[in-house]
């Protein structure tokens, strides 16, 4: 069991079933988000939309949460994260039931941008709510827990939607994810509420919106390494993410087995999820998330090159290794690099910097693999994340020596 401070400033303890829905309810955000990528760019396909306006299309669901993230974090420390859970799980059903509903190329792009505005609210709650229970030493290990729950819904969902396409067609499966969403809000109402603070210690200077308080905390040297991590992060996944699942069916795999291979980067990410604590013994968090984010750049890199059983399933297990031991580190760097009180504003800093890397990789990866092909645009995108990650290990190291320097 674990305590957490609850909305009138009491310390209490969560008990066994408590926790569980806890690292529950962060699958959410990835199960509706892995469910939904899946399915909207085969069914544009399939209504017979361009590359290039599937790429626009994925990249709608990033774009309001670039802008609101922030502020749902800032909510999430005002009114508590418990609340501001299941309005976002709300708001992500209700979508899903519509696109259900639409065979209109511009009605799943307007939804699809409401569908990003409940997944982000979803998951800056989430990591607000996980990160407010237990002290210190407690939170490596709930944060990998917590981890593994998020991995196991990613693993579970493409399997489930691939069987559920191949059966009932592309947009029927979208009610399935309504149902998803739904359950996920039944989740939320058993949780306690709880609070990363006691009522009457809000950070002086605080602002409504919280982007006052981004701003400053952007002025960290570990803020701004732990920013460009989740940002290669998203890219690597998001970018491979996007067009694999197109790719995998032009090559005349079934929708169901797609779901497989992509199902098995969770496999790989619930299995090393539970590892993070351990691998942060022997370095330090950023440069354990750097040196397995590289693992997923590679994976990217050769994915066009692997599309026969079973070397097919050699990408997603490189990129899985990257996405599962990169959630709990980045939990931690975040949580720690910021004061309890504006834990839900740095956790949806670190959400908005995944929605700018959301938006942008589907657009510029349609439109490379227009202009060069499939295995060129996997290349420079794979080229751009492996510059970026040895810029941050660089900055890191440096920020660790002057910090040595002035002891």
């Amino acid at each position: 069991m674990a305590t957490a401070i609850n909305k009138t400033g009491q310390t209490i303890r969560l008990g066994r079933a408590q926790m569980l829905s806890a690292y529950a309810s962060g699958a959410f955000a990835f199960s509706f988000g892995t469910m939904t990528m899946f399915l909207i760019p085969l069914r544009a396909r399939e209504l017979g939309v361009p590359l290039e306006l599937i790429g626009i299309l994925v990249g709608a669901g990033a774009f309001l949460p670039m802008f609101t993230s922030i502020p749902s974090g800032a909510v999430a420390d005002r009114i508590g994260a418990r609340r501001t859970y299941l309005l976002g799980t709300l708001i992500a059903g209700v979508v899903a039931l519509l696109f259900s509903q639409t065979a209109s190329y511009w009605g799943m792009l307007a939804l699809h941008l409401i569908a990003g505005l409940g997944r982000g609210m979803g998951w800056v709650s989430s990591q607000t709510y996980i990160t407010s229970i237990g002290v210190g030493d407690q939170r490596p290990g709930i944060a990998g827990r917590f981890g593994f729950s998020v991995n196991l819904g990613t693993l579970v969902a493409p399997l489930v939607i691939g069987v559920t396409a191949q059966l009932v067609g592309y947009q029927h499966s979208f009610l399935l994810v309504a149902g998803v969403a739904a359950g996920f809000t039944a989740i939320g109402l058993t949780l306690p509420d709880v609070r990363a603070r006691a009522p009457g210690t809000a950070h002086p200077g605080g602002s409504s919106t919280g982007f006052g308080e981004a701003v400053k905390l952007l002025r960290l040297r570990g803020i701004q390494v732990a920013m460009l991590l989740t940002f290669v992060r998203i890219w690597v996944t998001g970018g491979w993410m996007s067009f694999y699942p197109l790719i995998l069916v032009q090559e005349g795999f079934q929708p169901a087995m797609v779901g497989v291979i992509i199902a098995s980067v969770s496999v790989v990410a619930t299995g090393t999820s539970l590892l993070a604590g351990r691998a942060s013994r022997y370095e330090t968090k950023e440069t354990v998330t750097a040196l397995t984010l590289m693992l997923g750049v590679v994976g990217m890199a050769i994915s066009s090159q692997l599309l026969t059983m079973p070397l097919v399933f050699v990408s997603p297990i490189l990129v899985g290794v990257g996405s599962g031991l990169g959630l709990p580190l980045l939990l931690a760097i975040f949580s720690e690099g910021a004061p309890p009180e504006q834990r839900g504003v740095v956790l949806g800093m670190r959400t908005a910097g995944n929605q700018v890397a959301g938006t942008v990789t589907p657009v510029v990866m349609g439109g490379l693999l227009t202009a060069v092909g499939i295995t060129l645009g996997f290349a420079f995108s794979a080229a751009f994340c492996g510059t970026a990650l040895a810029l941050t290990l660089w900055l890191h190291v440096a920020h660790r020596r002057r910090v040595a320097a002035r002891l």
